[in-house]
């Protein structure tokens, strides 16, 4: 099971494994993607080395918000709030599992900067990984496809 709060407002988003998500105690599903030819909204984690190394992403993105918090952009990319959100730079597996247990819940994807899956990492203070993830996995490929072509 895993709970985001957004201390600011209150507002929580909660998931049991597969028994689905809720954001402010209604379900929460996957929103469907209108046909675009661009990542809409990018969220971004808040360093000017992240906003570097994901310049591609940010070529190609309309509107680009970096909030501070990587467990509520994820949690709002899950909600459709982002198409994509992007932490270049390994941040801790443990500030992102709560998070990535509703997006997972609203069928959402995640992994790393190179493609590979988040499961089975330990939830630990110690581990560490970069973190890519959409909204559905249309816009995961995307995204990936867009990182690949800048590096």
């Amino acid at each position: 099971a895993g709970l985001v709060l957004n201390m600011a407002t209150g507002e929580e988003w909660t998931a049991i494994r597969h028994q689905g998500a809720r954001r402010a105690g209604k379900p929460l599903a996957a929103l469907a993607r209108s046909h675009r030819k661009r990542i809409e909204l990018l969220g971004l984690e808040s360093s000017p080395r992240s906003v570097k190394l994901a310049d591609s992403l940010m070529e190609r993105s309309s509107k680009i918000r970096i909030l501070g918090s990587m467990a509520l952009s994820i949690a709002l990319t899950a909600a459709g709030g982002f198409d994509v959100f992007c932490a270049p730079i390994p941040r801790r597996v443990f500030d992102m599992a709560a998070s990535l247990l509703v997006l997972a819940e609203t069928g959402g994807v995640a992994t790393d900067l190179g493609g590979r899956s988040l499961e089975g990492m330990p939830c630990d203070l110690k581990s560490t990984s970069t973190l890519l993830c959409a909204s559905s996995r249309e816009l995961h490929e995307e995204a990936m496809a867009l990182l690949s072509s800048g590096r």
